[in-house]
């Protein structure tokens, strides 16, 4: 994965990132707000020929190195939602 982190100002930000996941390229861009320790934030982009958009936000969880993440949007066109923990 490689990604490219623009401040935009104090409390935003813009990425571009690529990745390859299973073998399927992946590339998009996102941006992020932070509002105390909660980041909204929005990302579009392809997997392979498949367009997706996400929107959700990101909160510290219990642990001081886990992230809950909330999230909506679409895959291929197919609406998808759902809540995940990213470990660190």
């Amino acid at each position: 994965m490689n990604w490219t982190i623009t401040p935009t100002s104090a409390t935003t930000a813009t990425i571009a990132y690529t990745a390859t996941c299973a073998g399927v390229p992946v590339s998009g861009n996102a941006n992020g707000t932070l509002n105390g320790t909660t980041m909204n934030w929005t990302s579009s982009g392809t997997a392979a020929v498949c367009a997706f958009t996400l929107n959700g936000t990101a909160v510290p969880a219990t642990s001081t190195t886990d992230l809950n993440v909330t999230y909506t949007g679409t895959v291929c066109n197919v609406p998808v939602s759902g809540t995940d923990t990213l470990h660190r």
